[in-house]
């Protein structure tokens, strides 16, 4: 046995040893695609696996670190980032397992890859979950990666081999770890019980304000929570964020061009809402809401390719014309609603980022708040993201 272990690990070494580099395939908005090349997936993991043996590669490890952080050579993927700073915490490297870390995991995988690193946007996600737990037990980042791998698992009828078994390991080991766990965690406010959270969800409708609140646990074992609530800021301020999803907005000319100052009076603008799923993972159900300030009026919620937008390739509720390429085919949301200060549209978010076009004129001068385009999943509020809060001019 440790004759195979051995030899496993020579070649784990001397595959390592050569930077190799894999083909990355990206979609843009109007469904044009580009390839990039990156560090293999195979051999960053193999690294990874070396320093779970107690045998690293530290050379490669420092050439892949090397690359990531100057942006020199074939840069890592996301997931690579999680997989080889989790090597590096296992010989003990904290500053390079900071450094290399990201604050939030974004995957850009958009499909199933039938060779090579065998990626995927679910495989990718349990692959650094697995190495999280194996690692760094206490990261933050574990209690949300669970839960969108639980849910991921639950909408797909159909895994393959790498996505099913990175899935059982990860969860598998954070069952086992709080098997025997006898924990349970009160919320308290000024020294009052709001509640105790023994496994169930623990809803407050009246929760004090301007007050901290605290989260005392019991017993053995870890606990892991996360909050949701509803209502409108005080400060009638939203700021932006993505959680899962991503959502962006920008004002063009009739020919397709940024508008990056005022707005003439009477003056057609052309908005595009892109959205697409951080984590390359399905998500159904979520409603676009972009807010108009009030010197904008919608024109045309319909609008697709005309012959003075030829540039316009992939318009929001419009029909594709036929003999259009199918990258070219208008993304059509499920439904939407106009109304007098905003547009929804009603869609899902996935790998490819969807693209919905609308035509606005600008009716009145004057300097107007300019409200974040949200996007939010109707069933799953951790899923949610507002950008684009400003100001707009009308001259």
């Amino acid at each position: 046995r440790q004759s195979v272990v051995s030899s496993a690990i020579d070649f784990v070494t001397t595959l390592t040893n050569n930077p190799a580099t894999e083909e990355i395939v990206t979609y843009d908005e109007s469904g044009g695609q580009s390839v990039r090349k990156m560090a293999s997936r195979t051999s960053i993991y193999g690294l990874y696996a070396l320093s779970v043996a107690g045998k690293p590669n530290r050379p490669a490890m420092n050439y892949y670190k090397g690359a990531a952080l100057q942006r020199t050579g074939a840069t890592l993927t996301a997931d690579s980032r999680y997989v080889l700073a989790s090597a590096f915490f296992r010989i003990g490297d904290m500053r390079s397992y900071t450094a290399l870390l990201p604050k939030q995991f974004s995957d850009n995988t958009t499909t199933q890859q039938t060779g090579g690193s065998y990626a995927s946007p679910l495989r990718n996600l349990a692959l650094v979950l697995d190495a999280l737990v194996d690692t760094d037990r206490s990261n933050l980042q574990i209690p949300t990666m669970a839960r969108q791998l639980s849910a991921a698992l639950r909408q797909n009828t159909y895994l393959n081999t790498q996505e099913a078994a990175f899935a059982f390991l990860a969860l598998g080991k954070l069952a086992r770890q709080n098997a025997g766990s006898t924990a349970t965690a009160a919320l308290s406010a000024t020294g009052k019980v709001l509640g105790n959270m023994t496994g169930a969800a623990l809803n407050l409708t009246r929760v004090p304000t301007n007050v901290p609140l605290t989260l005392s646990a019991s017993g053995s074992g870890n606990v892991y929570y996360f909050a949701q609530s509803e209502g409108v800021p005080v400060s009638g301020k939203i700021g932006a964020e993505d959680a899962g999803l991503q959502v962006r907005r920008q004002y063009l000319t009739r020919d397709g061009q940024p508008i990056t100052g005022a707005v003439r009076q009477n003056d057609l603008v052309v908005v595009r809402v892109t959205l697409v799923s951080q984590n390359r993972l399905n998500v159904e159900n979520v409603v676009i809401t972009d807010l108009l300030p009030a010197g904008l009026e919608v024109e045309n919620p319909r609008l697709t390719e005309t012959r003075d937008m030829p540039w316009l390739k992939n318009a929001g509720t419009g029909a594709a014309s036929a003999g259009t390429p199918e990258r070219d085919r208008p993304d059509r949301p499920d439904h939407f609603d106009l109304r007098d200060d905003r547009i929804n549209f009603y869609t899902d978010a996935g790998s490819t980022p969807r693209t919905f076009y609308y035509l606005a004129r600008a009716v009145s001068k004057g300097r107007f708040v300019l409200g974040p385009v949200s996007a939010d999943a109707m069933y799953n509020g951790e899923y949610r993201s507002y950008n684009g809060a400003g100001v707009l001019v009308v001259n």
